[in-house]
C-alpha cells in the first residue's frame, strides 16, 4: 500500500503450518532456503506422534513415551486408546507430532523403533480377554533425544549413531 515490502504475512503463515509439530521430509536437493520450507508437490503420507500415557505412575517410567504413526489424524488414531493394548488400556496425551512429507510415516516409525530398541519397555499385559500382549511401542527415554533421533534422521545422518542405554544418549559410532 504504501510501496514498502514485508514478509510477515508469510512468515505468520509459516508459523500456523509448523504449529502442530515438525516436518519430516525425504531428502531433496533443494536451496538452504527451501530445505525447511513445505513445497506445493510435496505430498503427505502421515504422521509420527509421540505419547505420554496418562496412568504414567502406574508403570513407574518418567520417561515413557509411544513412538507411534499413522496416515489418519492423531486424535482420530487415539480416541478410543483408553480401550486398546497399544495405549497400555489408558488415556494418552500427545506429545508431540510431525509430518512425513514424500516419506511413509511407517518407514520412519521402524527406522525410529529400531534404533531406540535398547529402550523399549519391557513389560506383559493382559487384556480383557485374558489374552497377553507385549507392547513394542513404548520406549523409556527422554524427550530431547526424541528430537535429537529426528534431526539426525533429517540429516541422513543416523545411521552414524547408536542410542547407549547405559548412559541414556545418542551416541557416535
Amino acid at each position: 500500500e504504501n510501496g514498502t515490502e514485508s514478509d510477515m504475512l508469510f512468515r505468520s503463515l509459516e508459523k500456523a503450518m509448523l504449529a502442530d509439530g515438525y516436518d519430516i521430509t525425504e531428502r531433496l536437493s533443494r536451496t538452504d532456503k527451501t530445505a525447511n520450507a513445505c513445497l506445493e508437490d510435496d505430498i503427505l503420507h502421515g504422521y509420527i506422534y509421540v505419547l505420554r500415557s496418562s496412568s504414567i505412575s502406574q508403570w513407574n517410567q518418567e520417561n515413557l513415551y509411544k513412538i507411534g504413526h499413522t496416515t489418519s489424524t492423531v486424535l482420530q488414531r487415539i480416541k478410543n486408546a483408553k480401550s486398546q493394548s497399544t495405549y497400555l488400556f489408558g488415556d494418552v496425551t500427545v506429545v508431540k507430532t510431525y509430518r512425513c512429507l514424500n516419506i511413509s510415516s511407517n518407514h520412519v516409525e521402524k527406522i525410529l523403533h529400531d534404533f531406540f530398541a535398547a529402550a523399549r519397555l519391557d513389560i506383559e499385559l493382559t487384556d480383557p480377554k485374558g489374552e497377553s500382549y507385549y507392547p513394542r511401542e513404548w520406549f523409556v527415554v527422554e524427550l530431547e533425544l526424541l528430537d535429537e533421533a529426528i534431526s539426525l534422521l533429517l540429516e541422513n545422518r543416523l545411521g552414524d549413531f547408536f542410542y547407549d542405554a547405559r548412559s541414556k544418549q545418542i551416541v557416535a559410532i
